[in-house]
């Protein structure tokens, strides 16, 4: 199969880039193959695509090249409208990604999601909600796939036993806010090992021996998952402060909100921070073997939501066709196509003129790269 996976940039191991290596990879692995097309491509990310295709030349992809076409960022819009005509004889499947409630890149265009009849993919029901609030009916809640930042295959083998004591911890993040921080020192002086994966320090990819080796991890949204998956306990804070240690009492609504600390935006001081997580691990121990018995596993796992996409992929669909064709048919709907182009380049150049003069400094100044060791983190 031939797969398509979108996304605005791809530079750092941050969210929305990891989302998109982790689907592309997930294809390859499977013998398809893949192309991912950003507007911005550059290490350390760009260094870790193996065999998949990287492309920088989004406007002028042709999209009847593909089976399957997974889209964060609507970066479908950069398509000029010849690229959907001629797709409309047999489009392929489509995932309209959004990952945020917030970032202004992540709105969903509920027009083309309807005249493409894609698929609606979110990463958290805070997310989803705010799909349809946005879309004005245009897109309903049950059409919507929430995906909770699904783990990949690799995090999935049989986790280590359960930890005793508290002897380590990993804090994984890329925007540790100074109470956190501080918090860290305060530990290491009870003699806590504690390591920080994230920029400016330990910058690198996220590994399954990273959270095995450690008692518990410091963390918040996607690599929360990759703890659940690896039933190792978690302390829920970050820039948005958070509910502290994961636990069945407050599971549901940190998963409503992506694990981000999100709504109550509980901030502690640093000794607050220390004290909590040294009281609290042996009920997190507990809590995180009780959590993993209640709840339904499978719906962290990236193949519960990518094999049904791929099998759908793999069938033609007529009813595909002539809905395409049907928009294309519509002068409203090739207006909109052309102003959703517009306003996208519009976006895209704001954007790398934003981060070119950075990018270009940090080129010639290796002190402003973060600390780098083989691969990548992500939070």
């Amino acid at each position: 199969m031939r797969v398509l996976v979108l996304t605005n940039h791809f530079s750092e191991f941050a969210g929305s880039e990891v989302v998109a290596l982790e689907v592309a990879q997930w294809f390859r692995a499977r013998g398809d193959q893949v192309v991912l097309a950003t507007n911005l491509a550059r290490p350390p990310m760009s260094e870790l695509l193996a065999s998949i295709e990287l492309r920088q030349d989004i406007q002028d992809i042709d999209l009847s090249a593909f089976d399957l076409v997974w889209c964060q960022h609507g970066l479908l819009a950069l398509l000029p409208l010849s690229a959907f005509a001629s797709a409309a004889a047999r489009p392929p499947l489509t995932a309209l990604v959004s990952l945020s409630p917030f970032e202004p890149y992540e709105h969903m265009n509920g027009i083309l999601a309807a005249a493409l009849s894609a698929r609606v993919v979110a990463n958290s029901p805070e997310t989803a909600d705010d799909i349809v609030r946005r879309n004005h009916g245009l897109i309903k809640r049950d059409r919507i796939m929430v995906f909770h930042n699904a783990a990949p295959d690799a995090f999935w083998t049989p986790p280590a036993p359960a930890p005793s004591a508290l002897r380590s911890l990993t804090l994984v993040s890329n925007h540790a806010p100074p109470e956190l921080r501080a918090a860290k020192v305060l530990l290491e002086a009870r003699g806590i090992i504690v390591r920080h994966l994230g920029m400016h320090s330990d910058y690198r990819r996220l590994q399954v021996n990273d959270i095995d080796e450690s008692d518990a991890l410091i963390t918040i949204g996607k690599t929360v998952t990759y703890a659940l998956a690896r039933a190792k306990p978690t302390y829920v804070y970050d820039y948005f402060g958070g509910p502290g240690w994961l636990t069945r009492a407050n599971f549901g609504e940190s998963l409503t909100h992506n694990f981000s600390g999100r709504p109550a935006i509980r901030r502690l001081t640093a000794d607050a921070i220390a004290a909590e997580i040294v009281e609290g691990f042996e009920n997190a121990v507990t809590e995180m073997v009780l959590l993993r018995g209640a709840c339904d596993l499978n719906r962290f796992r990236l193949d519960t939501y990518l094999a049904p996409l791929r099998e759908a992929a793999l069938k033609p669909s007529r009813w595909r066709a002539f809905k395409l064709q049907s928009a294309l048919a519509s002068p409203r709907f090739r207006a909109h196509l052309e102003f959703a182009r517009q306003a996208n380049l519009v976006i895209r150049r704001s954007y790398l003129l934003a981060n070119s003069a950075a990018l270009s400094e940090r080129d010639h100044n290796p002190n402003l790269w973060p600390n780098r060791v083989n691969g990548g983190s992500s939070s």
